[in-house]
């Protein structure tokens, strides 16, 4: 939005009839204003409308792609170096005895 008015040649000034056109140019900013404040307003409800993703967006799919793909990775470490499935209560409370002795 344009604050300052724009710079007018002298010869403009100096000419006659310049009091019939003096409230032509205050009309049309105040125009402008009204014309460009509704523009803005009506841009401003499109985004009031628009809903926002409170789920942690893309940061949390990661996160849970990384989680599923760590835990698949330990899954198949622990059962290539001990043995173990990481599914079988059994195996796992069995490491874990032996772990805590």
């Amino acid at each position: 939005m344009l604050e300052e008015p724009l710079p007018v040649s002298e010869e403009i000034h100096k000419t006659n009839g310049d009091e019939e056109w003096e409230g032509v140019e205050s009309d049309n900013n105040e125009s402008e204003n009204e014309e460009n404040n509704a523009v803005i307003d009506r841009v401003l409800k499109k985004y009031g409308k628009v809903q926002v993703d409170e789920g942690g967006g893309l940061d949390a799919q990661y996160n849970q792609f990384v989680k599923e793909k760590m835990d698949e990775w330990k899954k198949g470490y622990y059962k290539g170096k001990l043995k173990i499935s990481c599914d079988d209560p059994k195996d796992t409370s069995n490491l874990t005895f032996k772990y805590v002795e």
